[in-house]
């Protein structure tokens, strides 16, 4: 079996180690980017099963009870205040403090924000108590009222919270971590006009043609936007159901998310990887998961059974023995399922047994 990114990520403990047996079964030692040297490289299927087991089994670490955390370290609690900014070119700055007066005043003379040493500002327009002493609690509400803000005036002229990074592109990843990305483009499309004389099934064949598109151009952040619009387009449909809405999100169509993995089957040949086939795409796959639990496997095995992909006659043995994991007794995810299940109908009557 290959070793790929899903291999590693299902074999990690919580905090991202591994043990030393795990890095013998890889057949490494931990020196510096031994994770990238290894990619690409095969072990045996018993060495990776074994490698998939021992996930967290060398962590130490205990879940404990995270209690309230003064702002910035201070000894005794105080409180917290939101506030937001307006700042010249139509832009805007979220942001929190103990004291608003003196954290405007380092606004204005350049020592407050990266993005506010970019865009002078210009007025204070809101300012709150968050009623909390504590920072978690508040710097989530900051990054509620940033996302707001961005769905409202738009990601390119919004900073703040956890997105204050002044370089679009990181501020984007760092939106799509979190899944703030898919709310922000979801609240702004109903606001953009599109067209849907086109049937329905057009419309899914379109969203299907952009994407691979997307998937093989590299996935440039100019289509990205193309790809969430032919998704929400869907939407507009008398034929759309509240049930396929995990379809428009960032998990679903991303380059590393569900719909490569399954276009891979469909159109017999890996779709957003570098892997060397089908075969190689569904092993990875299968890999997806933390602590044992790999709840996208039902999904991933039907499409494959419904696409039934060429392989090798060795391949094709390891396939029937991945086949019996659809007979182990394992939480699935499925609210993917009604949405594959029209966007690739070839799937539909698997997904329905």
């Amino acid at each position: 079996m290959l070793i790929t990114e899903e291999l590693l990520v299902a074999g990690a403990s919580a905090g991202g180690g591994y043990t030393r047996r795990q890095l013998e079964l890889l057949g490494v030692k931990q020196v510096a980017g031994w994770k990238k040297a290894v990619i690409g490289t095969e072990i045996s299927d018993e060495a990776a099963q074994e490698f998939r087991d021992l996930a967290g089994s060398g962590s130490k670490k205990e879940k404990l009870g995270a209690g309230p955390v003064n702002w910035c370290g201070a000894a005794t609690p105080r409180d917290i205040y939101l506030y937001v900014l307006e700042l010249e070119e139509g832009r805007f700055y979220v942001g929190l403090s103990d004291d608003l007066d003196r954290r405007w005043e380092e606004h204005k003379s350049g020592a407050g924000a990266e993005w506010t040493k970019r865009y002078r500002p210009l007025r204070r327009i809101f300012t709150i108590n968050t009623g909390t002493q504590d920072t978690r609690s508040a710097e989530a509400m900051e990054d509620e009222a940033t996302i707001a803000l961005m769905s409202e005036h738009g990601i390119e002229r919004v900073r703040g919270g956890h997105y204050c990074q002044s370089d679009q592109v990181n501020t984007e990843t760092a939106l799509r971590a979190t899944g703030a990305w898919d709310r922000i483009k979801q609240a702004q499309a109903p606001k953009i006009a599109r067209n849907v004389d086109a049937s329905w099934s057009d419309a899914l064949d379109e969203f299907l043609n952009i994407a691979v598109q997307y998937y093989d151009a590299g996935a440039p952040g100019d289509l990205r936007d193309s790809v969430f619009g032919a998704a929400y387009r869907l939407t507009r449909y008398r034929f759309w159901r509240d049930e396929f809405a995990p379809g428009l999100a960032w998990d679903f169509w991303s380059p590393k998310g569900v719909l490569p993995v399954l276009l891979s089957f469909k159109y017999q040949r890996p779709v957003s990887s570098g892997l060397p086939s089908s075969y190689d795409v569904l092993a990875a796959a299968l890999n997806r998961g933390r602590g044992g639990n790999h709840p996208l496997r039902r999904l991933f095995l039907l499409a494959w059974k419904a696409y039934q992909p060429p392989t090798t006659d060795r391949q094709a043995a390891t396939v029937e023995r991945f086949m019996g994991y659809l007979d182990e007794d394992e939480k699935c995810d499925r609210r993917y399922d009604d949405f594959v299940s029209v966007l690739l109908p070839e799937t539909r009557n698997l997904l329905r047994e």
